[in-house]
């Protein structure tokens, strides 16, 4: 098996990689004032179907998180769903100065291990968890200008017994 790195570059898969899916998107998405999770757009319902049941599904997310505050801390958490169900959750950003913004580069990688050989779906969603603030992934404000989309990435890579 082989991936294509878009220029004609195929490269094999290490043996224990069944299969990688790849998704990504340009747009941001903004939540504020402590209110619930919301899906991040382009990183919803987001499926891949292992090949075996014995399979790992490595889940691999990066994107720009942005939290602004005017009167003082603010924090964005993600958490991603198998189905509709949460099987991780955790801070992806945060900041401690009234009136400034912070932008960074996310990662976040997690092993699922979804026991079947159907299709299996990923949303990954954010919340502003600290009141009066907002938050924003994938989209910047602040010091670099207003209205800033980047690219963000999702991964659903199945990796077979004899990788792990």
């Amino acid at each position: 098996m082989a991936i294509n790195f878009g220029n004609n570059d195929a490269q094999l898969l290490p043996a224990g990689i069944h299969q990688i899916v790849h998704f990504n998107t340009t747009s941001s998405t903004t939540r504020q004032n402590n209110t619930g999770f919301v899906d991040v757009s382009g990183m919803t319902n987001r499926s891949i179907t292992p090949k075996s049941s014995s399979s790992k599904i490595m889940i691999h997310i990066c994107g720009s998180c942005m939290c602004q505050h005017g009167g003082g801390g603010s924090n964005m958490e993600g958490r991603i769903l198998r189905g509709g169900s949460q099987i991780w959750e955790s801070s992806c950003t945060g900041r401690n100065n009234a009136g400034h913004y912070h932008e960074s580069w996310t990662h976040i990688m997690m092993f699922d291990n979804p026991a079947t050989t159907s299709a299996v779906s990923y949303t990954f969603q954010i919340r502003e968890s600290h009141g009066n603030t907002i938050v924003k992934f994938n989209g910047g404000d602040g010091n670099v200008g207003s209205g800033i989309n980047y690219r963000a990435d999702m991964y659903l890579i199945e990796v077979g017994e004899g990788a792990l």
